[in-house]
């Protein structure tokens, strides 16, 4: 016998517990490697870099704009210094991390 629950699912009456168990487990099971997927792919070694890159360049733009309205050109040329030596660890970290994975 099966009966229509009012969230559009059949409940079969006649499934045995341990299949109802199971069943969520799987269900459970498949939601926490989606979850675990979307984390690994947020924080992978290819996309983090990027992202501190990212935020630590517009910290860098936000000091340099606020220095250069009070005047001092010793603290901009610091700036620009620190952003371009940044920006090159940068590039040269996941230029390696991409020639270790592919080499020649």
């Amino acid at each position: 016998m099966v009966i229509a629950a009012p969230a559009a699912k059949k409940i079969d009456l006649h499934e045995s517990a341990t299949d109802v168990i199971r069943r969520e487990a799987e269900n459970n099971h498949l939601r926490q490697s989606a979850a675990d997927g979307a984390r690994s792919f947020f924080f992978s070694s290819f996309r983090l870099p990027f992202l501190l890159l990212f935020l630590s360049s517009f910290l860098l733009s936000f000091l340099f704009f606020l220095l250069q309205s009070t005047g001092e050109t010793c603290a901009s040329l610091l700036f620009l210094v620190v952003n371009d030596m940044l920006i090159c660890a940068a590039r040269h970290g996941v230029g390696a991390r991409n020639m270790h994975r592919h080499p020649g």
